[in-house]
Order: C-alpha cells, then sequence, then structure tokens
C-alpha cells in the first residue's frame, strides 16, 4: 500500500489517497463434467453440466459465453459480480435448438484494476472445446 500525498503551492494542507497495487491477473478455469466432459461430443437436446472458476483478491466479475455457430444457447449463470469458491461453482447449458456444430465454452474473468485513471480491469479467459452431433 502506497500514501499518494498532493501539495498544492499557495493552498494551504495537502489532500492524500492510500492506493494499493495489483498487477496480477484473475484466476479462470472451465471444466464439462457431465456426458463425455471436456472435449467430448454431445447431440443437440443434450443438458450438458460442469464447473468453472473464477476469482482474484480483487474480484469484479465474471462472464460465460458459447461460441462456435449462431444458433449457440447461453450457459446458466451467464455472469455474476460474486468470485466462485476455490473449488468452482456449477453452470449449465440446454442445447436444445443448437445446430450440429464444434464449439467453445468460455469464461471471463475480471479485476477491478484501475491502469491509467481507467476502470481498464485485469482479465483472464479459459475455455474447453465440445461438439454436437446427430445421435
Amino acid at each position: 500500500m502506497y500514501e499518494i500525498r498532493l501539495d498544492i503551492e499557495g493552498v494551504a494542507g495537502s489532500a492524500s489517497q492510500i492506493v494499493r497495487l495489483d498487477n496480477t491477473s484473475p484466476t479462470a478455469d472451465i471444466q464439462i463434467t457431465s456426458g463425455s466432459g471436456s472435449c467430448g461430443m454431445f447431440s443437440p437436446g443434450d443438458m450438458m453440466s460442469g464447473t468453472f472458476v473464477a476469482r482474484d483478491l480483487y474480484f469484479g466479475r465474471y462472464a460465460l459465453v458459447v461460441k462456435g455457430h449462431p444458433s449457440a444457447n447461453t450457459p446458466s449463470p451467464a455472469s455474476g459480480i460474486v468470485q466462485t469458491p476455490i473449488t468452482g461453482s456449477n453452470w449449465t447449458l440446454d442445447t436444445t435448438g443448437m445446430a450440429v456444430c464444434g464449439y467453445i465454452i468460455e469464461v471471463h474473468a475480471y479485476d477491478r484494476a484501475i491502469v491509467n485513471s481507467q476502470s481498464s480491469v485485469h482479465h483472464t479467459p479459459a475455455s474447453v472445446g465440445f461438439c454436437l452431433r446427430n445421435k
């Protein structure tokens, strides 16, 4: 922790602020635990599930997203502002209506860093792939 003090010439007194430097990035991880697991094969209509980790000493938020085809559904939860336990939290994805294709599910973890007076945050992504194919 650092104390920064501002003295202005010709003005009585000073202003100070205590700041903490943190140049570490958040921790992120994601796994598929249902069916054939991470990097596995699933069929449209399957309910997928898994665990994810999004943590930081100065945690800001997390987001989960599925990429690969415009028909991708949104996982649950899709986002949050409370970090996960060290062991992770659960997510689910209903693949009903999703196209036969290769996909990835990503978790993005963000902290509350301020860089150059801007809230630019540190960001860590993690992803795992899966495929949807017809039975």
